[in-house]
């Protein structure tokens, strides 16, 4: 999208000429109108390279506490490779994932380990790329490429149960598995497979979503293995077991909306400095997306806290790890494991 700033601001200040309107009626218009512009034919491709070029501004990446990047440095000094894993709650978030990749990266390099960690490989669903989920999403795919790609990701698409199931589109693990072995190649994993997690609640209000979902598949309720699938997929390529790396991306859902796979009014206002700054008196905030990294956890720490089995106790190890991840979004963001919350002001 190319939204002329000169534009908006004459469109800002027509609107700002009734003083009687209210806030949200004013930003509401402005924010239809920009997303007008961006539906047109032809310009969402220069949307795209926005989005590339200004997304940057709106995302900030910390580690949860200093423990958890001392031990980042400890694992990556022995050669250990991390085993990324999160909350899905839109799509954008495959490409805002590879920040939290690429400051895990910077760290190795200041400690001289940068070989160590040399890229990462993100999943995503290949009905994304393919259009057969969203025409706006296929077309969108190549920038999300592109963001992935300048912090040494890349985007590796794999089929999904649902996919096979509702588009009757064949399996493709090789790609997968090769993808895995270079040398110092870590994996970015979504491992409910689904962004169910951002969307609104039924029945909710408009800033109600339904949070972390428990892992098991909604038809059948079977655990979902996808943690445990990559960490062994991951054994066998690199011929040493990597560990969980627990991050959090919290407030995605406010540049692009999980319902529509749109982005939001505010998300493509936040993009623009002029529009952002012109809206602040009215009570705008700008979206700031952020990623928070945890502390990592061995197969020796799952023993552990799950038990020996832990390899074949899915649903255990699945609670634990989910449970860790959780503790990296904010409150309203935990759904199923809102209880972590409770637990975190006990041990405060």
């Amino acid at each position: 999208m190319a939204i002329e700033l000169e534009q908006l601001r004459q469109f800002i200040d027509t609107a700002n000429q009734n003083l009687e309107l209210e806030k949200s009626r004013k930003l509401k218009a402005v924010g239809q109108w920009a997303f007008h512009q961006i539906a047109r034919t032809g310009v969402i491709d220069r949307f795209g390279e926005q989005v590339l070029e200004r997304l940057p501004r709106l995302k900030r990446v910390n580690w949860s506490t200093p423990e958890a990047r001392s031990t980042f440095i400890a694992y990556t000094r022995e050669g250990l490779i991390p085993m990324m894993y999160a909350g899905h709650f839109v799509h954008l978030e495959a490409a805002l994932a590879t920040d939290g990749f690429a400051e895990m990266r910077s760290v190795a390099a200041e400690i001289g380990l940068e070989e160590n960690l040399q890229r990462a490989i993100v999943t995503v669903a290949a009905s994304v790329s393919n259009g057969k989920q969203d025409a706006f999403m296929a077309k969108m795919y190549p920038y999300l490429e592109r963001y992935a790609q300048k912090n040494n990701t890349t985007l590796v698409e794999v089929v999904r149960r649902k996919d096979v199931t509702l588009y009757g589109m064949p399996p493709k693990l090789h790609l997968l598995r090769t993808s895995l072995k270079p040398k110092g190649t870590a994996a970015i994993v979504f491992p409910y497979g689904s962004i169910q997690a951002g969307r609104h609640k039924v029945g909710g209000g408009k800033d109600e979503i339904n949070g972390l979902l428990e892992l098991y598949d909604p038809r059948d309720r079977t655990p979902i293995e996808d943690l445990y699938d990559m960490y062994k997929m991951m054994t066998i390529a690199q011929k040493r077991e990597p560990y969980f790396q627990p991050f959090g991306i919290s407030q995605a859902y406010e540049l692009q909306d999980p319902d529509s796979y749109r982005p939001t009014p505010e998300g493509v206002i936040s993009l623009y400095d002029l529009a952002s700054s012109i809206l602040r008196p009215f009570g705008f905030r700008r979206v700031i997306v952020t990623t928070r990294l945890g502390k990592g956890i061995t197969g020796e720490d799952m023993a552990k806290k799950v038990g020996t089995d832990w390899k074949e106790n899915i649903v255990d190890s699945n609670t634990y790890l989910m449970e860790e991840a959780a503790k990296l979004v904010e409150p309203d963001e935990r759904g199923q494991y809102a209880y972590v919350g409770k637990q975190l002001s006990l041990a405060g």
